[in-house]
């Protein structure tokens, strides 16, 4: 029986129970719990406690190794994905696990498929002209040079160009910033802080997240309040600003579905977990990943 930490009161009598017949009956058992459970049973003699300590980063490999070959039938990650999977799931073994499924189930968007989103939004920059800027900005709310610079960056950066990505969500900023337009400059302000976070740029991040929330809050823009809240949450956390982070993360999620938007959230609950692997809080982080899995498996969105 896994996780005793979190059973019912009711589950705990029973398993005394059964430990109790252990001496008189041929019986293994094996159960886990974390740290802060406390043992009822742990001055019985023929009860062996084991404490198990952080896996070293061999054995993260080997076990990221082999959840993947369980999947993929003998696919492997790259190098650098690999050194990400071990530092950031630091030898839980629990976290290895769940982020390793995460970056598994990734992989269902192939290179080809991503090519083509690329190639999609290059041909909305190339088919946009100067003649057209300044009235779709105001007809359709978002001007949509900045959007498909911004949102090039995205497919730029999985395909592995970063410096391609930063660079053409800069061309977005710029734009926003020749156009004057409100709503497009604090988007390309926060897509510029969503590629650095891609970036672990934690200082431009912060920079970023902040100057988005202040143009989003003075021109009334609630989703990009909440996203960039959620941003600036994560860059101080990284910064050991205080476990109060972790609760601007989570507020800016409760911000944007308040609005009734349901896109992105995924990423932003793998964000959450990271921040509260970070400042020690496992159970939350895991609470975050599974929110995110559920929400996957609602909306088909992959991070």
């Amino acid at each position: 029986m896994e996780d005793l930490q979190w059973v019912a009161p009711t589950t705990v009598e029973w398993l005394s129970l059964v430990v109790d017949q252990v001496p008189t009956t041929s019986l293994c058992m094996l159960v886990t719990c974390q740290p802060e459970f406390q043992s009822l049973w742990s001055s019985r003699s023929y009860l062996t406690q084991m404490t198990l300590n952080r896996l070293p980063r061999t054995q993260v490999a080997q076990m990221v190794g082999l959840l993947a070959d369980r999947v993929t039938g003998g696919k492997s990650f790259s190098a650098e994905v690999m050194r990400h999977l071990v530092e950031k799931t630091d030898g839980i073994p629990l976290f290895v696990e769940e982020m390793t499924k995460t970056v598994l189930e990734s992989e269902i968007l192939t290179a080809d498929e991503k090519d083509a989103a690329r190639q999609h939004l290059e041909e909305g920059i190339a088919g946009y002209t100067p003649d057209q800027r300044r009235a779709p900005a105001f007809r359709m709310g978002q001007d949509p040079g900045v959007a498909c610079r911004a949102y090039a960056a995205w497919p730029l950066w999985i395909l592995g160009y970063p410096e391609q990505a930063l660079a053409r969500v800069h061309d977005a900023l710029a734009l926003a910033h020749e156009l004057s337009h409100p709503y497009s400059l604090a988007f390309a302000r926060y897509m510029e802080a969503i590629v650095t976070q891609f970036r672990r740029d934690v200082l431009v991040v912060h920079e970023q997240a902040e100057v988005a929330v202040a143009l989003a809050t003075e021109q009334g823009f609630p989703h990009w309040v909440a996203l960039g809240m959620s941003l600036r949450g994560w860059a101080l956390a990284m910064r050991g600003r205080g476990e109060e982070r972790m609760v601007q993360v989570r507020q800016g999620i409760t911000s944007f579905r308040a609005t009734g938007a349901a896109v992105l959230v995924p990423y932003y609950c793998t964000m959450l977990a990271e921040v509260c692997d970070h400042l020690s809080h496992p159970e939350d982080g895991l609470q975050a990943l599974a929110e995110a899995h559920a929400l996957m498996a609602q909306h088909e969105e992959r991070w």
